[in-house]
């Protein structure tokens, strides 16, 4: 069962489909003084590119067969029928739902390729996070050890140095809550 949000989102995008075709199809109807007379499928080509962009291929291809009837039924000799008489009005709607379902199918492989790019990237945000929680506790001990060692009256001032280095490393790095591995 859907929920909620999902059937709008169906819905609005059947309404995005329907109102760029209605749109396109009455932008020719209607402005074939202004136009010209141009191929009547070319004009559907910027509804479904933009309705396969934001819907993906079921909707772009839904607008690409909506557009096709349209065109047919309202634009291509004789009107208001489904019957064509042209060859080259056949080939033209072919190519025409051939095009419009290769630019929905690629647009498809966009979101597609952008959702597997978004999973991969929060994964690796979980693996540095958990890494750098890994390191914490080893550098913890280290701080800690350094620390013990310094408090220690008997150490060599040689060793004395390099064990305030590691200290003041460790001290600064958890001062500033620096220990984050994003630049990887």
């Amino acid at each position: 069962m859907l929920r909620t949000n999902e059937k709008a989102n169906r819905f609005l995008k059947l309404l995005l489909v329907l109102a760029s075709v209605a749109l396109t199809a009455l932008t020719k109807y209607y402005g074939t003084e202004l136009l010209g007379e141009s191929p009547p499928l070319i004009i559907f080509l910027p509804a479904v590119i933009i309705v396969g962009f934001i819907g993906g291929f079921a909707t772009g291809a839904a607008a690409t067969i909506l557009s096709g009837f349209v065109a047919e039924y309202f634009l291509l000799y004789p009107t208001l029928t489904f019957a064509i008489e042209s060859t080259h009005d056949h080939v033209q709607l072919g190519v025409f739902c051939v095009i419009g379902l290769v630019i929905s199918y690629l647009f498809e492989t966009v979101h597609s390729q952008e959702f597997k790019l978004a999973k991969a990237n929060k994964t690796k945000s979980r693996f540095i996070a958990t890494l750098a929680h890994e390191l914490r506790v080893p550098l913890n001990r280290v701080s800690l050890l350094s620390s013990e060692m310094l408090a220690d009256q008997k150490l060599p001032d040689e060793y004395r140095k390099k064990v305030t280095e590691i200290n003041l490393s460790n001290e600064v790095e958890y001062k500033k809550g620096n220990l984050s591995l994003s630049q990887f």
